[in-house]
């Protein structure tokens, strides 16, 4: 059975539903060094109840040294980028890319896409998400560096973080594939940054937790 993440009302039903209520840790390390987007605390309360609902509890650290790791969690570094580097071959609308270690990146499939294949533990897996393409996909693009309004803050916040946790399943489960509706969905448009119900499938929440467990 499918879950269909709604924030808050879900938030307590995602451990039932996954049986036992066993769940994985991991550990995110937010880097905005261009403060693109201030209000962290928002896009944590977006993403803590979908995370949650997928079996996994989350500790946050914003600005720290992304190479100390507490024991035995995993570790992955969140990059807040205004766009995608020139060079690295990846479709301008892109939102979000993973740079796993030791692994080329290539151009996404889809407008969030990950490399494959398998990391290299001894480096850090990295998220990077790039700010203008987000804003121009909930309908922002014109604003530029204009101060949002609450409103389009809690939009953008959402977005950011359904890219995030879309990109973070790509890393800890490599060689899943892309669903046909909901979070991990190839092309995550208007409709499933900005609605307050996400989908999450089964197969993805078996997969991350399998890819958490190794």
């Amino acid at each position: 059975m499918a879950i269909r993440s709604t924030f808050p009302v879900v938030l307590l039903l995602g451990a039932a539903m996954l049986g036992g209520g066993e769940r994985r840790e991991l550990e995110l390390v937010w880097l905005d060094a261009h403060r693109l987007f201030p209000d962290f605390e928002r896009v944590r309360s977006e993403a803590d109840p979908i995370f949650r609902d997928l079996g996994v509890e989350v500790r946050w650290e914003v600005g720290s040294d992304p190479r100390r790791s507490g024991a035995g969690k995993r570790r992955i570094q969140i990059l807040l980028m205004p766009s995608e580097p020139s060079g690295w071959g990846i479709s301008p609308n892109a939102m979000g890319v993973v740079l796993l270690p030791a692994s080329a990146l290539r151009a996404p499939a889809g407008l969030a896409e990950a490399s494959r294949g398998p990391p290299n533990r001894t480096q850090l897996e990295s998220v990077y998400l790039f700010y203008r393409p987000i804003l121009r996909n909930v309908g922002l693009g014109r604003r530029g560096g204009a101060v949002l309004n609450p409103r389009e803050r809690r939009d953008v916040a959402r977005a950011i973080a359904r890219v995030l946790i879309h990109e973070v399943i790509h890393v800890i489960a490599p060689n899943l594939s892309h669903a046909d509706e909901g979070v991990m969905h190839d092309s995550l448009l208007f409709g499933a940054l900005s609605t307050r119900d996400i989908e999450i499938d089964d197969r993805t929440i078996e997969e991350l937790l399998r890819g958490l467990a190794e």
